[in-house]
C-alpha cells in the first residue's frame, strides 16, 4: 500500500502527518512525500523512526511545483493522501485526485 503525505522543510509536520497514519493502523509498504520544492534535507530519521515501530517502507519524494493538475495527478497514483496541514490544498486536489484523501 503506497502512503503519500506532504513535505515540509524541516520534516516536523511531515513526520506528524506520517506518524498519525501508522499509529491510525496504516502500514505502508512505500511512502511517497509530495513537495513544492526540492528537499533541503534526507528522510533518514523518517525510517530510523517507522523502523523503531516495525514499519519498514520504502520512502522516496516527487516534486511537484505549484501546478494544482500534477498534485492531482500525483494523488492518484497512491492508495491514501494525508495532505495535513494542508487544507487549501485538500480543498483544490480533491476534484482531481482519486486516492482518499485524509485531512487530520
Amino acid at each position: 500500500m503506497r502512503l503519500g503525505i506532504l513535505g515540509s522543510d524541516k520534516l516536523v509536520t511531515t513526520t506528524n502527518a506520517l506518524m498519525y497514519e501508522v499509529f491510525a493502523g496504516v502500514v505502508p509498504d512505500e511512502v511517497v512525500i509530495f513537495t513544492e520544492d526540492p528537499p533541503k534535507t534526507t528522510f533518514d530519521k523518517l525510517s530510523e523512526a517507522l523502523l523503531l515501530l516495525g514499519v519498514k517502507p520504502k520512502i522516496r519524494y516527487v516534486v511537484l511545483g505549484e501546478d494544482f493538475s500534477k498534485w492531482g495527478e500525483a494523488f492518484s497514483q497512491v492508495d491514501i493522501v494525508d495532505v495535513t496541514p494542508g487544507v487549501s490544498l485538500y480543498l483544490g486536489i480533491r476534484r482531481y485526485a482519486s486516492a482518499h484523501l485524509s485531512y487530520t
